[in-house]
């Protein structure tokens, strides 16, 4: 919140052909707030990358408009887990706060990631038609404006929703928090840009298992990690590096290679925190030797930075960031879990 400016809610949309149509509705729903509430009440659009943080971290309310893409864009899915960890403490207000709206039909129920389940009371409340039956964006489309169901009944009625999550005074998140909180769903399975790889050279040439490596505060990343590489055909088992009990880096990267033909490291400053780092001088191999390929042909960790934070011995050089969550980066990481070592 600024000066006497006060946000009210957060648009979360999947980015793409619906944007002016997403601020029409943003544009329209804030109007309505603002008769309400005065000229200082806001709402604040998702914005490319991580530019939609802040707002994710501080309005009172996000409303999000679900779509099949939606469920499939990790931008959209680090919001939702964003504003999932500012209600941890307070589940009783989940149903104020988070704001389902229908934006294009779901293929299938299936198609809502676990962490949306069950969705709030808004999803099952506003079902008027022909709203419940076409979306919100047909109904934009074909100017189904007026009546019980219409287009301005939808916004009137998210309004509203918004107004009552005044009530529950939602703490913000910390910057910190926010910043180690990755995806909670999604893929760019449907926006790869490179064609797919012949069936014989996969089975000859590309490894099939991948274990990944992280600390328990980086879960969030390796799980979209994992789900990345699912949709991709891989087999996917996590290995947590138990270092707060004395677990060394060593051994941790030892039990991951023996789950996969390839070892994946999510490295952030969680990695690398203060006591985690004391472990690995005191009583380990250094970050590069523990992290590089062993005697006996095993292919080295392939190392993936989820922050822009500086890592020691060097990893940050030869480390994919894919924090950003940019499509060359997500191609780039797929080359490298999919390429033979030389």
């Amino acid at each position: 919140m600024r000066g006497d400016v006060k946000t009210y809610f957060f648009t979360s949309y999947a980015r793409g052909k619906d944007q002016a149509w997403v601020g029409r509705f943003h544009t329209d729903l804030e109007r309505e707030v603002r008769v309400r509430r005065g000229p200082f009440a806001e709402g604040r659009l998702g914005e490319p990358g991580a530019a939609s943080v802040p707002a994710a971290t501080e309005a009172l309310a996000m409303v999000a408009l679900i779509s099949g893409r939606y469920a499939r864009d990790p931008h959209c899915g680090r919001e939702w887990a964003i504003f999932e960890e500012r209600l941890a403490p307070r589940r009783d207000v989940r149903d104020q706060c988070l704001i389902p709206v229908l934006w294009r039909p779901l293929e299938t129920p299936a198609a809502l990631p676990m962490i949306m389940r069950p969705m709030p009371d808004f999803w099952k409340s506003a079902r008027m038609e022909p709203y419940w039956h076409s979306g919100l964006l047909e109904l934009m489309r074909t100017h189904q404006l007026d009546g019980a169901g219409g287009y301005y009944a939808v916004v009137r009625a998210v309004a509203a929703q918004v107004l009552a999550a005044e009530d529950a005074e939602l703490e913000p998140l910390p910057p910190a928090q926010a910043a180690a909180t990755g995806p909670a769903f999604g893929d760019r399975a449907e926006q790869r840009t490179t064609g797919p790889v012949p069936a014989r050279a996969e089975a000859e040439e590309a490894p099939r298992t991948v274990a990944i490596s992280y600390v328990g505060a980086d879960q969030p990343w390796a799980e979209y990690l994992g789900n990345l590489l699912r949709t991709n055909n891989y087999d996917v088992e996590l290995v947590r590096w138990n270092a707060g009990r004395r677990e060394r880096l060593y051994d941790s990267v030892a039990r991951a290679r023996g789950s996969g033909e390839r070892v994946i490291a999510v490295l952030s400053q969680n990695f690398v925190a203060p006591h985690m780092e004391a472990l690995v001088r005191e009583d380990d191999l250094g970050w590069e030797e523990a992290l590089s390929a062993p005697p006996g042909g095993s292919s080295p960790v392939i190392p993936v930075q989820v922050d822009s934070g500086p890592l020691p011995g060097g990893l940050s050089k030869r480390a994919i960031h894919i924090h950003g969550l940019d499509e060359g980066v997500i191609k780039t990481f797929l080359d490298a879990v999919r390429r033979r070592p030389a």
